[in-house]
Order: structure tokens, then C-alpha cells, then sequence
């Protein structure tokens, strides 16, 4: 059957498991598959487990230290939210104007 593993495509045998294709797909790139499991999801950003089934057409995403690191440096943190919130603040009070009730 056929998948795609970070976009590429990639033949394997029906009733592979995610752990079998990650094995190819390391083992095409002459590296070992690291010790502690990298994280893939599928191609709705779901995590899929090593033993799960696949499908013909089925997209993967092996997610590397590198592109896991820089997703955890986009996160906002605390000070921004307070910078955004407070600015969000004056925002309403200078351009928001309470309405006032006609008789």
C-alpha cells in the first residue's frame, strides 16, 4: 500500500503498523530510529501511536526535535498575554463608547 511520510511517498506492506513505516523511513535515510520515539501525527495534527493501524493513503508527519522546538517558541507567554490584554483594554475604552439610551 501506499503512504506519504513527510510528503514523500513511501510502499509498504498491508497491515503495516506506524512503527513499521517509521523503521523504513529512518532505515532509507541510513539513520538509526531514535531511542525515544519522535512524535507523529497524521494529517489532521492528530498524535498517532506506534501500533496503529494504517490505511492506503494514509499522511504522516515524523516531527523532529528541531520542529518540535521551534513550535514550543511560538507559544505566547505570560507577558505578552498581559502586553496584548492590556492593550486590548485601553483599545475598548478609547474606541468603544458606551451608547447612550434615547427616551
Amino acid at each position: 500500500m501506499k503512504l506519504f511520510v513527510n510528503d514523500e511517498e513511501v510502499t509498504i506492506h498491508n497491515g503495516a503498523k506506524v512503527l513499521d513505516v517509521m523503521r523504513g523511513y529512518y532505515m532509507a535515510r541510513n539513520k538509526k530510529l531514535p531511542r525515544k520515539m519522535p512524535i507523529v501525527t497524521d494529517a489532521y495534527g492528530n498524535s498517532v501511536a506506534p501500533d496503529g493501524a494504517l490505511s492506503e493513503g494514509n499522511h504522516l508527519y515524523i516531527k523532529t526535535k528541531k520542529q518540535t522546538h521551534n513550535e514550543n517558541n511560538n507559544n505566547i507567554t505570560k507577558a505578552n498575554l498581559r502586553y496584548c490584554s492590556a492593550w486590548n483594554y485601553t483599545f475598548d475604552k478609547l474606541w468603544h463608547k458606551p451608547q447612550s439610551k434615547s427616551s
